[in-house]
């Protein structure tokens, strides 16, 4: 629900991955990435524990899904990294603002939060 509701919010497509696979998918058709594994790059960006927002790296979140990554945010519970929050391309190409970043940090806080 909470991948709906932000989806709803941002226009964009939201996954919510665990540290190996994406596990919740809403505003874009599930098959394109659910069950799929995260790529490396957003390995990279979870290990880093850092927001990552740059549309132009060209980045994708999982494997064999053509969506460009947006923005990215790690999901800490207890100090250890168990996701992330994925905002990705859903249908023409804009670039994600203040708020979307903003709206994926708080989501990525609650669902850590959940977790501990």
């Amino acid at each position: 629900l909470y991948a709906e509701a932000l989806s709803g919010s941002t226009k964009l497509g939201v996954l919510i991955c665990d540290r190996d696979h994406c596990i919740a998918v809403a505003g874009m058709p599930k098959k394109e990435a659910m069950d799929r594994r995260v790529t490396p790059e957003l390995e990279d960006i979870m290990e880093s524990r850092r927001a990552f927002s740059d549309h132009t790296k060209g980045y994708k979140a999982v494997a064999d899904c053509d969506r460009t990554l947006f923005v990215a945010v790690p999901i800490i519970s207890s100090g250890d990294i168990s996701g992330a929050v994925a905002l990705v391309q859903n249908g023409e190409l804009k670039r994600a603002g203040e708020v979307e970043i903003e709206l994926a940090l708080v989501a990525a806080d609650f669902l850590g939060r959940q977790m501990e």
